[in-house]
């Protein structure tokens, strides 16, 4: 009857390592997975969130600079085809 626990116990100790040890797995590649994407992300160089935003704002302000000088620059068009008739 000692000698059945004993086996039970045995048997209950490795399926309890074997789970540890997959577990442990698990994480391994899950870190590995995590640095090679963060090293591929690395590698091609793309923008910070902070500098998109700065260049979207400039962008934003060209165009609004763009768009009142067209605005100026119709009438002084009109006023000279009306010159020319």
């Amino acid at each position: 009857m000692k000698k059945d626990n004993k086996i039970l116990d045995d048997l209950a100790k490795l399926a309890g390592s074997t789970l540890t040890g997959a577990v442990n797995a698990k994480n391994e590649i899950s870190e590995y997975i995590t640095q090679q994407i963060e090293k591929f992300i690395k590698k091609m160089n793309f923008v910070t969130r902070e500098e998109f935003d700065v260049v979207k704002k400039l962008a934003q302000d060209n165009r609004l600079m763009l768009d009142k000088m067209k605005v100026k620059k119709a009438p002084a068009k009109k006023s000279a085809r009306s010159l020319k008739k």
